[in-house]
Order: structure tokens, then sequence, then C-alpha cells
């Protein structure tokens, strides 16, 4: 037929339904109870506030700032975008990250962690590994400055000497073997060795 139907009631359409054009439903909504449904273009997800859209040229699915893609029966784990960052929230228990191997990085690429299933952890600093996990505990690649009491247990390799951040020239030194020095001004007040 050309022009206008109306049904008034229940239509019951048994095979095909080509629309030239567009389909709106006033009420009751569109209850699909078998098949696939197919949307050959974008589609739009309103919301009260915040929308989402599938964008067909993209192969993308969209979700506007605030728009909330949430998990859970009582939903109590979401992820969302606020127009200024990203986030992931569990309100309850744990997040779990699971993979052979983990790595934040910037929008650039540059890695601030790593994490490798039966391997090392490893801590960056502007793309350079700063602290990593070992076999036997951890290396540090460079400098460590510690605030406050320190308590050193077990075995520690330190290349030279330990400096007090403060005060750079006031140290304690390792110069030889089996030998400890200590200097303040830049010059060494005593020393102990083994003999």
């Amino acid at each position: 037929a050309v022009g206008v139907i109306t049904g008034r009631s229940n239509a019951d359409l048994q095979n095909r339904v080509n629309v030239g054009s567009g389909v709106s439903i006033k009420a009751g909504g569109l209850n699909v109870t078998a098949g696939i449904s197919t949307f050959g273009d974008d589609v739009a997800f309103t919301g009260a506030s915040y929308n989402a859209l599938w964008d067909k040229s993209k192969n993308a699915l969209i979700f506007n700032d605030n728009t909330q893609l949430n998990f859970g029966t009582d939903e109590d784990g979401d992820i969302y975008h606020d127009n200024s960052q990203m986030i992931i929230n569990n309100a309850t228990g744990t997040l779990r990250v699971r993979a052979s191997e983990v790595r934040l990085c910037n929008p650039t690429n540059s890695t601030y962690f790593t994490g490798i299933s039966g391997g090392a952890a490893k801590l960056y600093h502007n793309d350079s590994v700063k602290l990593q996990t070992t076999t036997s505990g951890i290396s540090i690649s460079n400098e460590l400055n510690v605030v406050g009491l320190t308590t050193i247990g077990g075995d520690v390799s330190i290349a030279d000497k330990i400096i007090h951040t403060g005060d750079t020239n006031t140290t304690i030194r390792f110069p030889a073997a089996d030998t400890i020095s200590l200097e303040t001004a830049g010059s060494e007040r005593a020393r102990v060795t083994s003999d």
C-alpha cells in the first residue's frame, strides 16, 4: 500500500516489514521475543541527563561525559568520564586487574609501572626504571632518599656511601673492603677497619 496505514488495535505481521523512513513507538516499548536485532546505522541511547551513542562510522560505542557503565546487581562498580578525568570506581570489595603483564602508561606511551606474572614489578621515573623487584628482594637503580627513622635488616648493597640529604657532605662511606669511614664537611673524621 502507498500512503498512511493506521492500525487501531493489534497488527500481527508474520514475515518481514520494510519501513522507508522512521518508526515512532508512542508507548509500550518495542518487544523483540526472538531473533537478532540489527541496527545498520548510528543508535542513540538517550538518558535523563547523559547519553550514549553507537557511532557506525567510528565503530565505537561512545559514552558522553558522566554517562556511566554500571556493574553488579547493586550497581556498586562503575566506569565513566567526568569531562576531566576517567574514573573506575569499585564501592565494595577488591578491584582486580588480571593479565600476564600489566603496564601503566601516559597518553604518549611513556611507562609508569609494569608488572609481569612470575617476574619483576618495576617503577619508572621519566620512562626509566628506578625500582624493581628481584628474586631476592628489590633493586634500586640510583639514589635512595629516606626521611625519618630507617631500619635496615639482612644484606644491603650500597655502592659507596650513605649521604645525609640535608647535609650532603656528611656521609658514612665504604671506601674499601672491610672498611667504614665517617665524614663531615667532606673530610674523613673516623675509620673502622678489620685490623
